[in-house]
């Protein structure tokens, strides 16, 4: 396997040891191994380099922003009679939100809270995607009747989960 891909010319991650499939789609390779997932790579036009997609890691005290910033919104939204999950730019409105109530680093340690991320580097893709994720193990967790086992955001966040989705 790495071999077809040494002779395809993709660039190839000191990771990928083990039997790997490789899918050209445009200018990118998805690489994925059969013991791990290995990110996506841009297609090298005859050089070899190794980028990757970059990983968003969010802080507890981000997450807990978030999700009180999502419910404020959901409160705002319900006192005007609409469904807040069916407006069209809500996570454009909430990362407005979040924006304006995220502390800048000094401000956060000197509340004893940790915030990673400076605001600007939040944007509305990296909440849409988280809300959905934290939305979707919520529902799981609501499913099986356990708190626990569906992350460990829901286990720290379960109360406020459910002010925001119900269940």
């Amino acid at each position: 396997m790495l071999k077809e891909a040494e002779r395809m010319r993709i660039p190839i991650s000191s990771a990928c040891e083990i039997g790997a499939i490789f899918f050209v789609v445009e200018r990118f390779v998805l690489v994925i191994s059969l013991r791990f997932l290995i990110t996506v790579m841009p297609k090298a036009a005859g050089k070899q380099t190794k980028g990757k997609t970059e990983v968003f890691t969010w802080a507890d005290d981000e997450v807990e922003l978030l999700l009180k910033v999502t419910n404020e919104y959901k409160v705002q939204k319900s006192t005007e009679s609409v469904d807040w999950e069916s407006v069209q730019p809500k996570y454009a409105d909430i990362l407005v939100l979040f924006q304006e109530l995220c502390p800048s680093s000094e401000n956060a340690s000197a509340l004893g809270k940790e915030y990673t991320h400076r605001s600007e580097d939040i944007t509305k893709a990296s909440i849409s995607s988280k809300l959905k994720a934290i939305r979707n193990k919520f529902r799981q967790a609501v499913d099986s009747r356990k708190k626990s086992g569906y992350g460990r955001v829901v286990l720290l966040y379960f109360e406020l989960c459910q002010e925001i989705w119900g269940g």
